[in-house]
């Protein structure tokens, strides 16, 4: 190998715009597991006229593989502290490899025959971290069409395709699917890892969850809970938590802050302190100012867009904004001007949010910011009496994601 290696290193250097060398040392890089597999496949890819299926997979995948750690990275960093607002998006690069990913995976399953739907399987998963899950779910059907999946992979993809529904609001779907899966192979099987029978099992509850199937739900919680990691204990016990309190009798509701407040005695975590301050708030005042205290000293965006909501619920729309004015003067980004406009639309001040949202389009860091169907409703709402930027604001939207058929309605309407 570390022969092949260097032959393919001085093929390069000697005759630098043939792909081939490229390829073959793109090739040697997997079987090193070296990093530089990405760079080697982008290489191929940059050559004029190649568009093989190996550099189109290959390149999907090693982009998937890199984003995968990434975000495995990231959620070890969260169990020690709170990751700030730059450290949970992609950056500039990330993305745009994301989106070269997504392309070059389309192009695989449309040149290749994929009887074994690893590509298919591969572009679902790309869609998915790109926000796009109605066509994730499109792209993982279309893998367990194909002739010869075998069953173990048959239960990935019903999960992953279950995982994808939900993501997009599909949820009697979602279910389904997850059932499927269970047909194939029960989620305590040794065949699967810790990881894979955790990621079913919490899946499949959050689909019965927005089903309405709670009692199914909260049976499937439990049975996630021994399977959680140190990492996602947490996050597990928030969404136990959750479907107690929405069985809506006193003891589960009691169970519920009781179950989050022994979870969080041992690690802080935002997302776990909103959902006990908002059981607080329902149910007991005392739990509420606990938790909002505990909150207030957090610098998180997301207790500046949660304070400005109490304001509003107390009438003390001023007050909310100064809250997320504060977000704004911390980290003037794209999201943080977002949620401004959010807010003042919610509140009816029509000409402060259509500011807001015109900063929020300004943002260089826009494009990564601001993919999601519901962002992008906001701007181009808060956007609608200035019929200028509405459209200004429509063409982004559809020079960004030219793919989402909706974004193309923005510019009608305007």
């Amino acid at each position: 190998i570390e022969l092949a290696n260097k032959a393919f290193a001085r093929a390069q250097m000697t005759e630098p715009d043939f792909y081939g060398g490229w390829m073959g040392q793109a090739l040697v890089a997997e079987c090193m597991d070296a990093t530089e597999c990405v760079d080697l496949y982008e290489a191929c890819l940059a050559h004029e006229g190649v568009a093989t299926d190996v550099a189109d997979f290959g390149y999907a995948y090693h982009v998937w593989q890199s984003l995968a750690v990434l975000d495995a990275e990231r959620a070890l960093s969260h169990t020690e502290r709170a990751l700030s607002h730059t450290e949970r998006v992609l950056s500039h690069t990330e993305q745009n490899r994301l989106l070269l990913a997504v392309y070059s995976a389309r192009r695989y399953v449309s040149r290749s025959s994929d009887v074994h739907g690893a590509g298919h399987y591969l572009l679902g998963m790309l869609l998915e971290h790109n926000g796009e899950y109605e066509s994730a779910a499109l792209a993982y059907e279309q893998a367990l069409d194909m002739p010869h999946v075998s069953d173990e992979h048959k239960w990935t993809m019903w999960s992953a395709l279950g995982r994808a529904q939900c993501s997009s609001d599909q949820y009697a779907e979602s279910v389904a699917s997850y059932t499927r899966a269970a047909e194939i192979m029960d989620a305590d099987s040794d065949q699967l890892t810790p990881g894979q029978k955790l990621g079913y099992l919490v899946g499949h509850s959050l689909a019965l969850f927005f089903a309405n199937q709670l009692e199914a739900s909260l049976h499937m919680f439990e049975r996630a809970e021994p399977h959680a990691s140190n990492s996602s204990k947490l996050a597990t016990s928030t969404l136990l938590s959750q479907v107690l309190w929405a069985l809506d009798t006193t003891e589960h509701k009691q169970l519920a802050c009781q179950h989050l407040i022994d979870a969080l005695l041992s690690h802080t975590s935002i997302p776990s302190l909103c959902v006990l301050f908002a059981m607080g708030v329902l149910s007991d005042p005392n739990v509420a100012n606990a938790a909002y205290s505990e909150l207030q000293g957090q610098s998180d965006p997301r207790v500046s867009r949660l304070e400005s909501y109490v304001c509003a619920l107390r009438g003390d729309v001023m007050g909310g904004r100064r809250a997320l004015a504060r977000a704004v003067y911390k980290s003037p980004d794209a999201r943080a001007w977002l949620q401004m406009a959010d807010f003042d639309a919610l509140c009816g001040r029509e000409s402060l949010a259509a500011r807001a949202a015109l900063e929020a389009v300004g943002r260089n860091a826009w494009t990564m910011q601001m993919g999601g169907r519901a962002q992008l409703e906001v701007v181009v709402g808060a956007l609608s009496h200035l019929a200028r930027d509405c459209k200004s604001a429509g063409k982004k939207t559809v020079m960004y994601q030219p793919w989402v058929d909706h974004n193309w309605s923005h510019i009608e309407r305007s």
